[in-house]
């Protein structure tokens, strides 16, 4: 599969299969559109050695939404999963990528989900 996870500034382009999926809004380089904040992690990041267990965090909490059917965070993946369909390819944009990052846990589940 061709998904991506790829770092919020070194994208400038709009394609439809570019996505935000942080924590704040930052409609003005993808559109409002392209900025699926239902998927951004509620888990903080102070310090850098907590970023295994603050994305392990996100997967329990991004499986939870799942299975109570959340309608912002299932509308958001399936947006994902029809953009994918639609082009071949995803890059999912998030600030801390390409450090261990929530668009990782989303790119493992889009892709568990498609297969």
């Amino acid at each position: 599969m061709n998904i991506q996870v790829m770092r919020h500034k070194h994208v400038r382009t709009e394609p439809d299969y570019i996505y935000y999926v942080g924590r704040s809004e930052v409609s003005r380089y993808y559109g409002a559109d392209h900025c699926l904040t239902a998927l951004g992690n509620p888990n903080p990041l102070r310090h850098e050695a907590d970023r295994k267990k603050v994305v392990q965090e996100y997967r329990v909490w991004l499986w939870g939404k799942i299975q109570a059917a959340d309608p912002q965070v299932l509308r958001a993946l399936q947006v994902l999963q029809d953009a994918y369909e639609a082009h071949g390819r995803l890059v999912l944009v998030c600030h801390c990528a390409p450090l261990a990052c929530h668009a990782d846990i989303i790119k493992a589940y889009l892709e568990w989900r498609m297969s």
